[in-house]
């Protein structure tokens, strides 16, 4: 009878462990970068876009994560999702001050480059954004998109596609506009920067987001991203900014550039001016 007793209290001081969808393994700690594999189920997507692609195998995609160092979940991070243009990219040690300041975790995700379809570019971003949030505290109200070239155009076009999600956008030396603009800058005149986004999602977009442009007086597409700030996003009375930086070419902006971006973003700089960074 003691025995029995005995056993009984045993098991009924077991804790019962949940099951979790993914274990944690290989995630980054804050202070860290890693390329990680979302398990789980792929997540559920209002409103969605046509454009867009989102049958993925998650085990079989990459993304590159950091976590500032200050991150410990007590208080929502933003989220910087970035599109490069090539297919591989790792964080840039030299944004990890900024991120730490402005407490946003950054997300990259990896074979979004230039040689792959569109829909798969911005499908992957917004399927890596969503996943995130799952795992991290994210402040939804600081979900941006930014990207280099042509990984720009898409973050452009992502954050004007799904504003109900992205809050914002950088775009680096890389932009389009939903209609056609003035060629006043630009060097030639074929219909670079035109991708046209439905008249619902830019009214949606245009309350919503907040936009950066960042160009350099050495970049190829200096010219086009002045046409684009002045006749589409100046003209049609978004929100928005352009950084030009003295002899910055076709490249990722510096630490110094990037911060004053985030700062718009956040709604701490005023907009619909010319900002000349001194540094990149």
């Amino acid at each position: 009878m003691k025995m029995t007793s005995y056993v009984l209290l045993i098991f009924a001081f077991v804790p019962v462990q949940p099951m979790a969808a993914e274990d944690g393994v290989g995630f980054p700690k804050p202070g860290e970068a890693r390329i990680v594999h979302f398990g789980g189920t792929l997540p559920s997507v209002a409103e969605r876009s046509s454009e867009l692609k989102f049958d993925y195998d998650l085990a079989g995609e990459s993304f590159e994560v950091f976590v500032p160092k200050n991150y410990s979940g007590k208080e929502p991070f933003g989220l910087l999702a970035f599109m490069h243009s090539q297919d591989a990219m790792m964080f840039p040690k030299a944004w990890e001050p900024v991120m730490e300041k402005s407490k946003l975790i950054c997300l990259i995700p990896q074979k979004v480059g230039n040689d792959q379809p569109t829909e798969r570019r911005l499908g992957l971003t917004l399927v890596g954004i969503l996943k995130l949030m799952e795992r991290y505290r994210v402040d939804s109200k600081r979900i941006f998109t930014s990207g280099l070239s042509g990984g720009a155009r898409c973050s452009l076009h992502l954050a004007f596609l799904h504003s109900d999600v992205i809050k914002g956008n950088i775009a680096i030396c890389g932009a389009d506009f939903y209609e056609p603009v003035p060629k006043v800058k630009a060097p030639e005149v074929h219909d670079y920067g035109v991708w046209p986004v439905a008249a619902d999602r830019v009214a949606r977009a245009k309350i919503n987001g907040r936009f950066v442009l960042i160009t350099g007086d050495h970049d190829f597409r200096h010219g086009n991203i002045l046409d684009i700030c002045e006749g589409g996003f100046a003209k049609n009375n978004f929100k928005f900014k352009l950084i030009d930086v003295p002899g910055m070419g076709h490249q990722l902006c510096g630490p110094r550039t990037l911060d004053e971006a985030i700062g718009f973003l956040d709604g701490v700089l005023s907009e619909n001016s010319r900002f000349r960074s001194r540094s990149r």
